[in-house]
């Protein structure tokens, strides 16, 4: 039961912080948006006919524009599953160090100033970053057990900015003992039209697992993988998985953006299911004064609107 659970919860986290991929910086122009000043998410009800808040993240940021606070308010009382009443709200501070302008290190810190997530950054770009899921609770016999999980994501990038390499280290605790860990390194390949990327696959290069025993084994390469398209602002459009063996594409998210001077008001995220599509979240942004590039623009609407699937490559955009 055990390794069912590891597998379970560590396949499917890993493959989140896999596909953890930084997008490029290219497309420099000053004209990209507005920095997010906050961001609603929304589910949709059984019958898909509304809309139904989830949460709300506000962003502040500090002198270099890098967000300083994050605040997430999650609505727990809603009436006729469309107006909120009441709410949690859970606060992360962002510490960072510079060389000057440029960002060297960040550290995520929660409202008891635990960090939960530490970046190291070379020349702008990150390259290391280390997640940590706590997990503390009572088991059956009464006594707290810590099942918690470390993630460690390293990033290589080739000369446009685009990710080339990315690996991964996961290890799980489970009942207050080493689990065992888990290494994927993952290789990318990416095309771009006027600065920003069109098409991305990511590709399986090697890894293995090892048991709390010491015993290895070992995953081969694959050259099946997933993939996104993205419109000409570099938003994503549509993600899914390529099939080597049979040169199929299946495509398992798309998405859709209503535009409102020049920046993205909504993006709605559709499932597919048979050739079928369906609705399954939207997210409504609101920016500040602040203006940034193309780059960080569409980092950060990718940033949300990837952050939920594991389908989709959550993007660095600070």
């Amino acid at each position: 039961m055990k390794l069912r659970r590891w597998l379970s919860r560590g396949i499917v986290l890993a493959m989140v912080v896999a596909l953890m991929v930084p997008m490029p910086v290219a497309a420099k122009s000053k004209s990209g948006g507005k920095l997010v000043k906050s961001v609603t998410e929304y589910t949709i009800s059984d019958d898909a006919t509304k809309w139904i808040p989830s949460s709300k993240t506000t962003y502040t940021y500090d002198k270099k524009n890098n967000p300083k606070e994050e605040k997430e308010l999650s609505y727990d009382i809603l009436i006729f599953d469309t107006v909120p009443l009441g709410g949690s709200v859970s606060t992360t501070t962002f510490k960072y160090k510079y060389k000057g302008k440029t960002a060297k290190s960040l550290k995520k810190m929660n409202e008891v100033g635990r960090v939960i997530e530490s970046r190291q950054y070379k020349k702008g770009k990150v390259v290391k970053v280390l997640t940590d899921y706590v997990d503390i609770e009572k088991n059956d016999a009464g006594a707290w057990v810590d099942n918690s999980s470390h993630y460690l994501g390293a990033y290589a990038y080739s000369k446009n900015g685009l990710p080339s390499v990315a690996s991964y280290v996961n290890t799980y605790t489970d009942n207050s003992a080493p689990d065992g860990s888990s290494e994927s390194n993952f290789t990318f390949f990416a095309t771009q039209k006027k600065g920003v990327p069109s098409y991305m696959f990511r590709s399986y290069a090697s890894g293995k697992r090892t048991d709390k025993d010491g015993k290895v084994t070992p995953y081969p390469a694959s050259k099946s993988g997933a993939y996104e398209t993205y419109n000409g602002k570099g938003l994503t459009v549509q993600a899914g998985a390529y099939d080597a063996e049979t040169g199929k594409y299946t495509a398992s998210r798309n998405v859709q953006y209503v535009m409102k001077k020049g920046k993205v008001a909504e993006a709605i995220v559709f499932s597919i299911e048979d050739g079928k599509e369906k609705p399954v979240r939207k997210y409504v942004f609101t920016y500040n004064k602040t203006s940034v590039s193309k780059a960080r623009y569409m980092n950060m609407i990718n940033s949300f609107v990837h952050g939920y699937d594991d389908d989709f490559a959550p993007t660095f955009w600070y």
